[in-house]
C-alpha cells in the first residue's frame, strides 16, 4: 500500500481571519482523520462538514481529533451532533477522539450519543 494522503491545513473561511484550521489524513482508503485547531461552533462546523461526505462511498469512517478545539463550548456539542446526523445520513461512521477532557463529550459518550474513540488516541500521536 502507498503512503498516505496527507492534505496542507486550511482555513475554514478565506478573507476573514481564521477562526478555525483544518488537517486531514488518510492512513487508510476507508479511514480519514480531520484534526480541527480553533474554535468549533455552529459557524466553523463546515470547515469539518466538507470532509465527512466522501462522494466515491470508499469513506466509512471518519476520526475526529479534537485535541486541537478549544475550547469546547456547549454550541461546538451541538455542532458536533449535527455532523454526527450528517455523517450517518451519508452513511459514514463518525468517531470523536481526543474528547477525554471535556466532560459534556463523555456524558455523550457514555449515554451513546456519539461514538467515542477513546481506542485512536494512542494512534493519533504517533
Amino acid at each position: 500500500m502507498g503512503d498516505p494522503v496527507r492534505l496542507p491545513e486550511r482555513p475554514a473561511h478565506s478573507g476573514a481571519p481564521a477562526r478555525i484550521t483544518v488537517a486531514v489524513h488518510r492512513p487508510l482508503p476507508t479511514v480519514l482523520v480531520v484534526r480541527p485547531s480553533g474554535v468549533l461552533d455552529e459557524d466553523t462546523v463546515l470547515a469539518l462538514d466538507v470532509h465527512v461526505g466522501d462522494p466515491t462511498g470508499e469513506v466509512l469512517h471518519v476520526v475526529i481529533d479534537l485535541r486541537g478545539v478549544e475550547p469546547l463550548t456547549p454550541s461546538g456539542v451541538r455542532a458536533l451532533l449535527e455532523l454526527d446526523r450528517r455523517a450517518t445520513h451519508r452513511g459514514t461512521a463518525l468517531h470523536l477522539a481526543g474528547g477525554a477532557n471535556h466532560p459534556l463529550l463523555q456524558r455523550l459518550f457514555r449515554a451513546q450519543v456519539l461514538r467515542g474513540a477513546p481506542w485512536s488516541d494512542d494512534l493519533l500521536s504517533r
